[in-house]
């Protein structure tokens, strides 16, 4: 049986038969197949799982959730549409995973960049052979020095 809490009220349900989802993702590719599994956070979730041909160890392909990233209770036919709807080439899907961190690293680098270009163009003007660039000093620096001063000492 399976309970979940639906707003302020507690559902029972009895195990449902979930061999036509299995079914399913059969017709879709041999290698589908639904399982759950648990999540870092102790969460049940249920996973669309592609079993590999040369010996590597299943890989996920999907997991169960609504639009705020919590699992759904129980599998419907909405998730063999989605399965339905991905994209099953893997080289390509890899080359398109690929090319998009390469996307995002370059644009972080990039970033990073301008913004190191800013900083040395505000710091280098202020820098001199005799002087060092003027940081921002904190309170606690002043009141230190003030605490100096008040015993006598040339700060």
């Amino acid at each position: 049986m399976t309970t979940f809490r639906y707003g302020s009220l507690y559902v029972v349900e009895g195990d449902r038969d979930r061999s036509w989802i299995t079914r399913a993702l059969r017709q879709i590719d041999e290698r589908l197949f639904l399982e759950r599994q648990l999540t870092f956070d102790g969460q049940a979730v249920w996973c669309v799982v592609c079993a590999l041909d040369s010996g590597e160890p299943p890989m996920t392909l999907l997991e169960w959730r609504d639009e705020r990233g919590q699992p759904i209770p129980e599998p419907t036919e909405q998730l063999v549409q989605r399965v339905a709807a991905m994209e099953r080439d893997g080289h390509r899907l890899h080359q398109r995973v690929l090319a998009k961190n390469r996307a995002l690293q370059e644009e972080r680098r990039r970033k990073l960049e301008d913004e190191v270009r800013e900083a040395t163009r505000y710091v280098l003007p202020t820098m001199s052979e005799t002087r060092s660039a003027l940081l921002p000093r904190g309170q606690h620096l002043r009141i230190s020095r003030d605490k100096q001063r008040a015993l006598g000492r040339n700060i």
